[in-house]
């Protein structure tokens, strides 16, 4: 994956095999940012930052921060009036946490929002 950062004073070349965090150099601030990809624009976020990925990185902390856990798909299906077999919440938490890894060859990027806030003046699209 190769990323280009532009500012008034110089540009720089970043490669990354796996994955590239975007966020604020304070930790402890929120990043603000708009979000294009595929030349179309996705929105205005605000959260603690964004990741994105390559195939080789998509197993790794994206799948991490993705996944999805037992409890999840339970407190779902409850909410739902539905009740499972544990093999069965297990199996749907499986299914749904691979919808983020894809192949290393894959010439493709994911991108994730991480932590977004819930702010009205910040949801995607305005």
């Amino acid at each position: 994956m190769q990323s280009r950062s532009q500012t008034a004073e110089s540009v720089r070349t970043i490669f990354a095999l796996n994955e590239v965090f975007a966020a604020e150099k304070n930790v402890g601030l929120c990043s603000i940012y708009r979000l294009k990809a595929d030349n179309h624009y996705v929105g205005k976020f605000k959260s603690s930052g964004l990741l994105i990925c390559t195939g080789t990185g998509s197993t790794g902390w994206l799948h991490s921060a993705k996944r999805v856990t037992y409890n999840d798909v339970e407190a779902c299906l409850r909410h739902l009036g539905l009740q499972e077999c544990e093999d069965t919440i297990n199996g749907i938490a499986t299914e749904l946490s691979k919808t983020s890894v894809f192949d290393v060859k894959d010439p493709r990027m994911y991108y994730y929002v991480r932590e977004p806030q819930k702010e009205r003046e910040f949801e995607a699209g305005k």
